[in-house]
């Protein structure tokens, strides 16, 4: 898979998810403001711009807002949940008492 480059992802709090517009198409991450975070629950990528890498750029968006913000996720969307547990890099936004769950090691 190709890694996305100069893929603009914003934060569209109205919407409650983050966006990438990419060929015209937009791709996703849903989520939900809990406290201390958010729950992130569905992504979606159009079928045309699968493969590019674009649902990476999405979560690495979330990463650095949760990191920014001082947040962390519960990750219910199998997709990112499975991103979280490849990238050990984004270990430190997950809620702790879902890193088990989705077999990331605990603090």
């Amino acid at each position: 898979m190709a890694e996305a480059t100069n893929v603009i992802v914003r934060d569209n709090a109205e919407a409650r998810r983050f966006e990438a517009v990419v060929d015209g198409r937009t791709a996703f991450a849903e989520y939900n403001r809990i406290a201390g975070g958010i729950l992130l629950s569905h992504t979606e990528v159009p079928r045309e711009l699968e493969g590019r890498g674009i649902a990476s750029a999405i979560f690495r968006a979330v990463v650095a807002s949760l990191r920014e913000h001082d947040q962390k996720v519960m990750p219910v969307c199998p997709v990112f949940a499975l991103w979280l547990k490849k990238h050990a890099e984004a270990h430190d936004v997950v809620q702790p008492s879902y890193r088990s769950a989705i077999g990331i090691p605990t603090e």
